[in-house]
């Protein structure tokens, strides 16, 4: 993923986890080092796919998260849903 990640791409990104869940990938991992912004409704996608993830049993992780990502987390306390990794932590 990359740029702006708003309402206008929210649907493609829904499209884009469902397709992966609906696989059966028992682990997802998004790579957000390039997202520059994450709005309210794309994390209220990702929290859906998470939902989704753990209730087939798997897992759905965030990897080279963005300052801005980081930041947005900690403001919204969705951290405790997607913790940072430990390579992220700077």
């Amino acid at each position: 993923m990359a740029g702006d990640v708003d309402r206008e791409h929210e649907d493609t990104l829904r499209a884009a986890l469902r397709r992966h869940i609906d696989a059966g990938e028992p682990d997802i991992v998004l790579d957000l080092s390039g997202v520059t912004f994450v709005s309210e409704e794309a994390l209220g996608v990702l929290i859906g796919a998470l939902r989704a993830q753990q209730g087939r049993g798997g897992a759905l992780r965030l990897s080279h998260v963005s300052p801005c990502v980081k930041n947005k987390l900690a403001r919204t306390r969705l951290c405790r849903l997607f913790p940072i990794p430990a390579e992220d932590g700077r």
